[in-house]
């Protein structure tokens, strides 16, 4: 079992004139969520 958090960010240096977006989100998966992916015993956190 993993111990630390991992954090990803998708930066976009480009937009349109009028400006954007900034959406934050934050997912930690849960043991069906992982499941249901078929990476209960793979892949990270």
């Amino acid at each position: 079992m993993a111990h630390n958090t991992v954090a990803a960010l998708n930066f976009y240096p480009s937009m349109a004139e009028e400006g954007g977006n900034l959406r934050l989100w934050s997912h930690k998966p849960t043991v069906a969520d992982r499941k249901s992916q078929g990476v209960e015993t793979t892949g990270y956190p």
